[in-house]
């Protein structure tokens, strides 16, 4: 993301000591640099073992892998940077994998540090998954992925679709589990469903993924289906539900194989536009016979949020 005055703030996951005078790494340590428009480096910080005793946290709290799932910088030019940890940034463990927030100012410094484990939000062991990490301009944070635990609803299947909504400084204001409880127009969430990327307008939050199971209708017997739900983002609530299954499908095509959402767009209009890939004739026939390759494809739902012919390819 880009500070006011224009310089990228990027951030990702380093195996070696990026940041000067900041320890041995143990294992794998999130970082975060300002680069220039130039491409000048102002400053990278490292979650390593200098950085995390000044936010009152054990030196080799994060002795365990740290991965990057987004960076928000809001109009304060305030960091912030979601991702998951294997570790226990100083917080009890409550599963495999759980989300932190690590906020920084534009100077570098750490703010905060916060760990959704044990005490935050509670995923009676399950593994948590953060694969998209965006804000609004009130300053507000969303976060999505998938839990094989309990973090809002009980769990469903192998794995489930998981939304959050926190302010901006990680207090959770609504949390969303497509689980056992709450559930879509498909009637199974048994099997394994996850949320890949969202987009975010003055209507509704999107999210879209795949299933291996049946979110918004009966699935086709393929791989696994792309699926898009609308949330209140006010509420977490579900509004609508749109999966590409027995029902649902593009003249001309069919879902038999696996298709695959990489990301979303959501104008202020509230056209919908989706990007990934299938393996089989998700818009029409796939470039390879065998359908053992994929295919990438971009669409645009229609005003009712269904298939359009107008923009598929």
């Amino acid at each position: 993301d880009l500070l006011p005055n224009g310089d990228l703030i990027a951030s990702g996951t380093t195996t070696g000591e990026v940041a000067p005078l900041e320890g041995v790494n143990v294992s794998g340590d999130a970082f975060a640099t300002r680069i220039t428009s130039e491409g000048a480096v102002v400053w990278t910080r490292q979650l390593g073992q200098v950085t995390l005793p000044l936010l009152g946290r054990p030196a080799l709290a994060g002795s365990n892998t740290e991965n990057i799932s987004g960076v928000v910088v809001d109009r304060s030019g305030t960091i912030s940077i979601g991702g998951i940890t294997r570790g226990s940034l100083g917080e009890a463990h409550a599963g495999s994998r759980d989300f932190f927030l690590w906020r920084l100012n534009s100077a570098g410094t750490s703010l905060s540090l916060k760990q959704y484990g044990a005490t935050y939000a509670p995923s009676t062991n399950g593994s948590d998954s953060l694969n998209s990490f965006i804000g609004d301009d009130e300053g507000n944070l969303y976060w999505a992925g998938g839990t094989t635990g309990s973090f809002a609803d009980t769990n469903a299947g192998a794995q489930d679709v998981l939304i959050m909504k926190t302010n901006a400084f990680g207090e959770i204001i609504w949390k969303t589990q497509l689980g056992a409880n709450n559930i879509g127009p498909g009637g199974d969430h048994s099997a394994s469903e996850f949320c890949q990327a969202m987009a975010l307008n003055q209507f509704s939050l999107y999210c879209t993924g795949s299933t291996f199971g049946s979110v918004g209708e009966v699935m086709t017997g393929g791989t696994d289906d792309l699926f898009i739900v609308a949330f209140d983002y006010r509420t977490g609530a579900a509004k609508d539900w749109l999966q590409f299954g027995s029902i649902t499908s593009f003249p001309g095509g069919n879902n038999g194989s696996t298709e695959t959402a990489r990301g979303i767009i959501a104008d202020s209009r509230d056209r919908i536009y989706v990007a990934g890939y299938s393996s089989g004739d998700f818009g029409g026939d796939n470039a390879d016979p065998t359908n053992t390759r994929s295919d990438i494809f971009v669409f645009k739902l229609d005003d009712n949020h269904r298939p359009s012919t107008e923009y598929v390819k």
